[in-house]
């Protein structure tokens, strides 16, 4: 079921599974307050619904942030995160490597500074991720 769109993301939850999916946005020449609204509003759904997994697919995604715009909203986003009862994130990486250096670049600096409650991992395709947000192991 759809819960919550508006221009950047469409949120869509399986109940069976509690599992929260996410098409990642194209962000180019959004601005940071849109992107900001979007990610609050990702953020409240997984809260409001007590989603324990979430599924975000940035395979296609294109972005034109700079890295100091993006540090912030990911920050933003990572604390979000850590503070809803999520226990499993699975991510399908972009097929962009310039982007996805960036993200596991600074993903590295945020783990090293702060430690998580939930698992997270990352996966070249939405199925391979689906089955691991949906089983019992919690291992990367």
């Amino acid at each position: 079921m759809i819960i919550h769109t508006d221009s950047l993301m469409e949120l869509v939850y399986e109940p069976k599974t509690d599992i929260l999916s996410v098409k990642w946005p194209d962000l180019i020449d959004v601005p940071v307050s849109v992107i900001q609204h979007s990610f609050s509003k990702l953020v409240d759904s997984i809260n409001h619904y007590h989603i324990t997994k979430l599924l975000i697919d940035s395979k296609g995604t294109v972005t034109s942030i700079s890295d100091e715009e993006y540090k912030p909203l990911a920050m933003q986003l990572i604390m979000g995160f850590a503070a809803a009862p999520l226990t499993k994130i699975a991510r399908v990486i972009s097929e962009d490597q310039l982007r996805e250096n960036r993200t596991k670049a600074y993903n590295e600096e945020v783990q090293n500074t702060m430690t998580f409650k939930f698992k997270s991992k990352e996966f070249d395709n939405k199925e391979s991720a689906l089955e691991w947000l949906t089983s019992d192991k919690d291992s990367n």
